[in-house]
């Protein structure tokens, strides 16, 4: 009959066996990793007849856990740029670790590293062996989006009469992840709006522009902007003029 204990013992009157056998040896399976176990082995005769007391032994099973990676970055959330950082953490020293973006090869890294994503869906893997061997795997899925909204369509600037107003209107944008429009104004013609300041941003497409000069020239465009904050900042701008609202002199 075998024997076992998580403390030593010298009398198995207490214990039930965990095996019986005709054979002169016994594999323990199933065990914990890094673990010390206590046996004792005895001998049973014919009319059941079992010495009680015995010497344990002592043996301590290898460690057969693998690292635990924890993954503090990326995160399984949408970044608008492609330039991402990697760091980790182990519950245990490592030998090695290793990372694959996307399936490709793997690549070390020793606690951080930077990576240059594709836009949309990403997946990132990370190995890691302990020091015995055991190698540990954890893995992230993340999102990159830098593609702006598509430029806007059919701006116009209508004056309205009697008014010192433009009345602005577009067609509406088609971004799945649209969060606003911007609308940019200057006394001059612009293609690029990365220099200005938008006077407004709104959710639909019609923006009146008011406290304007009488017949004074405006030049307008909008944008479109996801909710990651990609905007396209090459535009057309349009023109437009305010109706005359000054009376004749008497």
């Amino acid at each position: 009959r075998i024997y076992r204990s998580f403390s030593g013992f010298s009398d198995v009157s207490s214990l039930t066996p965990i095996a019986q056998t005709k054979e002169t040896f016994y594999v323990d399976t199933n065990l914990k990793s890094e673990t010390t176990y206590y046996y004792a082995i005895t001998a049973i005769d014919n009319l059941n007849n079992e010495n009680k007391n015995v010497q344990s032994i002592s043996r301590t099973t290898p460690d057969l856990s693998v690292p635990i990676i924890t993954i503090t970055s990326p995160s399984s959330i949408t970044y608008n740029i492609k330039n991402i950082d990697v760091s980790y953490k182990t519950n245990e020293a490592t030998g090695w670790c290793t990372y694959s973006l996307n399936n490709a090869a793997n690549l070390s890294i020793n606690g951080s590293a930077s990576i240059m994503a594709d836009e949309g869906l990403n997946n990132l893997k990370i190995y890691c062996s302990d020091l015995l061997d055991n190698i540990g795997f954890n893995e992230v899925n993340f999102n990159v989006d830098i593609k702006a909204p598509d430029p806007i369509t059919g701006l116009s600037a209508n004056s309205i009469k009697g008014e010192n107003s433009l009345q602005l209107s577009w067609n509406p944008g088609n971004a799945t992840d649209f969060s606003k429009y911007n609308i940019y104004r200057s006394s001059a013609s612009f293609s690029d709006v990365s220099s200005l300041t938008p006077i407004g941003s709104i959710t639909t497409n019609t923006f009146k522009d008011t406290n304007l000069v009488s017949e004074g020239t405006y030049h307008y465009a909008v944008t479109s902007v996801d909710k990651y904050n990609n905007e396209n900042k090459i535009v057309v701008a349009v023109k437009g003029i305010v109706a005359d609202t000054i009376a004749p002199a008497q």
